[in-house]
């Protein structure tokens, strides 16, 4: 994936501590199409931070993980529940190491 294309903001109620844990388990969740109903993608994530960005290779991926009702990960045995709003290439600030 050469460019930024389709982007989703995606918030969850994890911590500091956990941030880095969840971008890996967010990269491998909207990865999976059984899953999350994504496919090719890349997640940027601000460190620390409850949110990330998910950029997927096209829009029709992107609207079938958007018309998914009900998004979770688990993080050290924890379920949390995403909320995902989709977002303009221009919003997207976070910056992945």
């Amino acid at each position: 994936m050469d460019e930024v294309r389709w982007p989703v903001t995606v918030e969850g109620d994890w911590g500091p501590d956990q941030a880095r844990a969840a971008r890996s388990k967010l990269q491998l969740y909207f990865q999976n199409q059984r899953k999350s109903g994504g496919g090719e993608c890349r997640v940027e994530a601000e460190d620390g931070a409850p949110r990330a960005a998910v950029i997927f290779g096209s829009e029709e991926v992107r609207e079938r993980v958007l018309a998914r009702d009900d998004h979770q990960i688990v993080l050290q045995d924890r379920t949390f529940r995403l909320r995902l709003t989709p977002a303009a290439v221009s919003e997207v600030v976070f910056v992945s190491d």
